[in-house]
């Protein structure tokens, strides 16, 4: 778990994720800048946003930073249970 976006950017460089959950309010960095970032080194990865703020302006900025979806925080558990996932990559 990264703790801020700097981190998440350094952390994404070095492993090469395909998809992340990201949450949108970080320290330092915020999410939607966050996004921007990780998207400058690859434009391919899929950036899932959490956020206790769903506001059409929280989805408007995710659009414009490049954020697939945002899933508010308190439904977040509501989605894992229907999703199968395997780990193809070592971290």
């Amino acid at each position: 778990m990264m703790t801020d976006g700097y981190r998440a950017v350094a952390f994404c460089k070095q492993v090469h994720p395909d998809l992340i959950v990201l949450d949108i309010n970080l320290p330092g960095m915020d999410g939607f800048k966050t996004a921007q970032e990780l998207l400058k080194d690859d434009p391919g990865l899929w950036i899932i946003g959490v956020t206790a703020d769903v506001t059409s302006n929280a989805a408007q900025l995710a659009k414009e930073s490049g954020i697939k979806a945002i899933i508010p925080k308190d439904m977040l558990l509501d989605y894992l249970p229907s999703v199968k996932y395997y780990r193809t990559r070592t971290v």
